[in-house]
């Protein structure tokens, strides 16, 4: 659960070598742009790439043999029929300053005992590809979101693709925290649990840039902020003036409270 993707790893691996794509695909012998789709995650390498890519990296090849990559159609999978628009727009994955494998290290820093109890149940599900794929692209900004998703996931929440804007209306756009592109009509990842929907690290116009932790739809909208951003007597209040959302708190135990 949480491990690593072949790209942050072939990535990160070369800003630790501080060496250029182009380089280590001469040495691989594999076309630059190749491997610039390997780092990127939209394609997964083939059996004869990996040793050659190890060699590159100077890693044994078991470590990029074993990372977790893009599955084949993943997106067309975990896009839920019944709420599939007619266009086909491309997946929107928010961004974080942190992955998520690194979010679950922290949370496992934290509850060791009930994070290793969640992971090992999790682990025998039969759809655990996707939920190790949509898990690795999620955007947590909190080790609380973390522990949250996989206690939803161990309640048997599915891994999804969809576009906010098809479960009802926000009253603030989404937008893409870089550009301020509104990208709500795109789908999104998230955790369905029974008629709730569980959006990660979503990023509002309000017309402040504020960015929800957990957004959840199950009949209506409301935020889930980690403990810290939830305004109290004792704490000046870190929500926009106008921010028209009803506000719930993810506590120390990733339960909305």
């Amino acid at each position: 659960m949480f491990r690593e993707p072949l790209s942050d790893l072939m990535r990160d691996r070369r800003k630790t070598l501080a060496v250029q794509q182009s380089t280590l695909a001469a040495l691989a012998d594999i076309p630059p742009a190749r491997w610039s789709q390997l780092e990127r995650g939209t394609r997964s390498p083939r059996k004869a790439e990996i040793s050659k890519i190890a060699d590159a990296l100077k890693l044994p090849p078991g470590k990029i043999a074993g990372s977790p990559r893009k599955p084949d159609k993943i997106h067309s999978k975990l896009r839920i029929s019944r709420l599939r628009s007619t266009a086909k727009f491309q997946a929107y994955f928010p961004p974080s300053q942190k992955p998520a494998h690194a979010w679950y290290k922290i949370a496992l820093d934290r509850w060791p005992g009930q994070v290793e109890e969640l992971t090992a149940r999790i682990a025998q599900r039969e759809d655990l590809v996707k939920v190790e794929y949509l898990c690795g692209r999620l955007a947590f900004r909190s080790s609380e979101e973390c522990l949250h998703a996989l206690r939803l996931l161990d309640r048997g929440a599915a891994p999804a693709l969809l576009s906010p804007m098809r479960l009802g209306y926000l009253p603030h756009p989404v937008v893409d925290p870089a550009t301020r592109r509104r990208v709500e009509y795109r789908p999104f990842p998230c955790l369905v649990l029974d008629d709730s929907y569980h959006f990660f690290g979503i990023s509002m116009e309000t017309p402040e840039l504020f960015t929800v932790n957990v957004l959840v739809w199950d009949g209506s909208w409301r935020a889930c902020l980690s403990h810290q951003k939830v305004p109290s007597q004792r704490t000046t209040p870190q929500l926009p003036r106008r921010f028209l959302l009803p506000v719930m708190s993810l506590d120390f135990r990733g339960l909305a409270a």
